[in-house]
């Protein structure tokens, strides 16, 4: 992608050429040429050189004439994707699959094995976010029962997610009413959420500090209590969640 401007560079044409690189099928280098490189802006393409996976020139466009000749351009390289920056993208590009792949296979193995004791997840894919999640509805609109991946842990969680911050509150208020029950019937205390920032509530687990993802050799040990626990949480409260409605 070449993004050509004959005044000082500016926001508009930067994005238009992240935009073009973006969307353009199989464009992996954006060239900006420009007679007017502002400092913002090259310091703007030498971080996209570090962040993304793209090659990203910005040249500074001169005209030079020597005595009588015809004017000639002069194109000067003023910001390029070091061999540094390459060789850095492509390590922490193969650690991003390696976690990636790992994970996969984690959610994999937790599936089956779920699937052999309880039904609630099946035919769920995990839902890719900061750390992993797989959810399943609770039989109601905005309710629903999610597994929650760590590192270096597991959790289970009743996610409380309808549109309205209101009717979330309430379904939370509504639960909260029969916490002694449901605690009981889990065996362990739970948190009960009514998050200040977010639209959303919900009801969780202690971190299982068994091990997380990363921990490959435990994960059978990690999956079965991981798995129990579920049984144990969705067994609790879905009689109560019935009754939210």
């Amino acid at each position: 992608v070449i993004e050509n401007q004959l005044e000082k560079t500016d926001h508009d044409h930067l994005g238009k050429l992240i935009t073009y690189l973006a969307n353009i099928d199989e464009a992996r280098i954006a060239i900006w040429i420009t007679p007017w490189p502002r400092a913002e802006h090259i310091t703007a393409i030498n971080w996209l050189n570090e962040a993304t996976d793209g090659d990203f020139y910005l040249v500074k466009l001169e005209a030079v004439r020597i005595g009588d000749s015809p004017p000639a351009p002069i194109m000067t390289l003023v910001v390029e994707p070091s061999e540094e920056v390459r060789s850095v993208r492509e390590v922490v590009k193969k650690e991003k699959n390696e976690k990636h792949e790992l994970r996969y296979r984690f959610w994999t193995m937790l599936k089956e094995r779920a699937e052999k004791k309880v039904t609630l997840h099946a035919n769920i894919t995990p839902k890719i976010s900061n750390n992993y999640e797989l959810c399943a509805g609770a039989g109601i609109t905005g309710v629903s029962i999610c597994y929650e991946l760590y590192s270096d842990a597991t959790s289970v969680e009743l996610k409380l997610h309808r549109s309205d911050r209101e009717e979330n509150s309430r379904m939370l208020k509504k639960l909260l009413s029969f916490k002694d029950e449901i605690e009981h019937a889990f065996g362990a205390s739970l948190s009960w959420n009514e998050m200040e920032f977010f639209i959303r509530c919900s009801v969780t687990t202690e971190k299982l500090t068994l091990g997380g993802w990363q921990d490959e050799e435990k994960w059978e040990e990690i999956i079965d209590a991981t798995v129990d626990m579920m049984i144990r949480f969705h067994t609790a409260l879905q009689p109560y969640i019935d009754q939210l409605d």
